[in-house]
Parts: C-alpha cells; sequence; structure tokens
C-alpha cells in the first residue's frame, strides 16, 4: 500500500488518517491507519482497531478490533485497554471473561479514563469478574463522577437512595465542590 509516496513515517500517515477522516473519507483514513498501525503507531492501533469495531468505513471485524487494541492496550493506550475490556465483557473477537476485563479497565482507569472508572463501579457493584465490593464501586463511580461522568453520578445517586451512606457523603462532597474538579482525587482505592 501507498499512501504518501515513498514515506515509512508512521507519524505522517497518521495525521495524513486523521485529516481523511475529518474530511469524510473513511476508507482511505482506514487504509492509512492501518499502515501506520503496522509501523507500531499506538494511536493508529486504536484508530483502526475502533474502526474495525464498528464497521465504520471498513467491514466490521471484531477478531481485527481486538487484534489491534490489543496491541496498543499492551504499550499503555488507556482507551484501547478500555475498549478491549469492553471486548472481553461482551465476548466480541475474544473469549468473554470478565476478570479480564476488570484487568483491563483497571489499567485504564487508573490513566484517569472516566469511562472505564464507571465501568469498574458497575463491576463491583454488581460483582462481575470477581466479588461484590460496594466500597470499590463508590470510589471507582467518584473517580468518575469528579471528572464529569453523569452515569456515574447517577449510579452514586442510587446507591445512596439504596442507603450506601458512603455513596451518600461523595454526593454530599461533589455538591459541595459546586462544579469544582479535584475535590475527590485523594480518595485512595484498596489494591
Amino acid at each position: 500500500m501507498e499512501v504518501l509516496g515513498d514515506t515509512h513515517n508512521e507519524v505522517d500517515v497518521l495525521q495524513r488518517g486523521q485529516a481523511l477522516l475529518e474530511a469524510g473519507a473513511l476508507a482511505e483514513a482506514a487504509d492509512c491507519f492501518e499502515q501506520a498501525a503496522g509501523l507500531d503507531n499506538t494511536e493508529a492501533q486504536y484508530h483502526i482497531g475502533k474502526m474495525r469495531l464498528e464497521g465504520y468505513g471498513v467491514s466490521m471485524n471484531y477478531d481485527h478490533a481486538a487484534f489491534w487494541f490489543c496491541k496498543a492496550a499492551l504499550k499503555g493506550h488507556a482507551e484501547s485497554q478500555a475498549e478491549l475490556a469492553f471486548m472481553y465483557i461482551y465476548g466480541q473477537g475474544v473469549p468473554q471473561d470478565y476478570g479480564k476485563a476488570r484487568s483491563w479497565f483497571i489499567k485504564s482507569a487508573e490513566q484517569g479514563n472516566s469511562s472505564a472508572q464507571n465501568t469498574l463501579g458497575f463491576m463491583y457493584e454488581n460483582g462481575l469478574g470477581g466479588w461484590q465490593d460496594y466500597g470499590k464501586a463508590v470510589q471507582w463511580y467518584a473517580r468518575a463522577a469528579v471528572q464529569g461522568n453523569g452515569d456515574a453520578e447517577a449510579a452514586l445517586e442510587n446507591l445512596a437512595f439504596m442507603g450506601n451512606e458512603m455513596a451518600e457523603q461523595v454526593l454530599d462532597w461533589l455538591a459541595e465542590a459546586d462544579g469544582t474538579r479535584g475535590l475527590l482525587s485523594g480518595i485512595s482505592l484498596p489494591s
């Protein structure tokens, strides 16, 4: 494949793919992302994985999506870690495995990914991939909520409605913060 003449600079190919994506040239963007991903560009691996997962400009292929997300996730790419975790939850391109999903969500959440933090809260609240732990659920929901994740705040409200005192306390802190982020950043999460 020749996208940018003779160049093999994955950053140039990635940028060309991003420009093509913004212009709506999906198939061409996917070609660029796949070329840059093959040159070991983590961001391109994420993009081609996402396009393969959703069938966006290319044929949907869960196996290929999982392959690219895994390559990027192993290099610490937070969004790829979360996407791979969701694939483990639903058994798309990988065997369904809540334990592996939780492990990937933790890696992503620890980097500040609020979607992963919220999903971890849900997993701990419902005992998916391990034991049920309302304390950890509230802590992960709180981390996501301070980033403005409305789903996490709704989950905290639900837990508070069910009588969870820790969730009530977190909601009180959020209300006192009046939109100020970082109030709960000092919450320590058990290992």
